[in-house]
């Protein structure tokens, strides 16, 4: 029963305290991932990328962001690798004081071999502060324009200068 109380006290603590997003204060930070074809990328493998991020809060609970990354996925076999850069524009919202969910939009620019072509981004994720500066999150990252659509799946750690 000890462990009990004790782990709630903990959870608690760890969800309700420290305030997450000081209004009108800009953060910006870096981050990696791990991506994971998950729609419509069967000639790709698991694959890693980079991103930057600019988070300004406007209220306690809401921020608005600004991110641009880079995506590489290994090709399967005999198909070439392909790389996926996304600029998007997006919001997080804090229910919790350690969880946030977020929402982006905008452009991926898709390469394999020599061409590329843009693609309408589109992103949601959830994510958790694990530390003051440090937050982990799982996310979909989604690409579609006139041609095709496809998706990824991944867990992104990010920290804040």
């Amino acid at each position: 029963m000890k462990k009990i109380a004790l782990s709630s006290l903990l959870l608690f603590v760890t969800l309700f305290t420290m305030s997450q997003v000081p209004k009108g204060n800009f953060k910006s930070g870096a981050g990696l991932s791990l991506a994971i074809p998950a729609s419509n990328l069967d000639i790709s493998s698991v694959g890693g990328g980079i991103d930057i991020l600019v988070q300004y809060g406007l209220t306690e609970k809401i921020a608005i962001t600004a991110d641009a990354g880079f995506t590489g996925l290994p090709g399967k076999g005999k198909y070439p690798s392909t790389a996926i850069v996304p600029i998007r524009l997006g919001a997080r919202f804090f229910p919790l004081t350690k969880v946030y969910l977020a929402a982006k939009a905008g452009i991926g620019i898709y390469t394999i071999l020599k061409a590329s072509a843009n693609y309408t981004a589109f992103s949601a994720s959830m994510g958790y502060l694990v530390l003051p500066k440090l937050d982990a999150a799982a996310y979909y990252d989604g690409y579609t324009n006139s041609n095709s659509t496809f998706g990824i799946a991944g867990l992104r750690i990010g920290y804040q200068f």
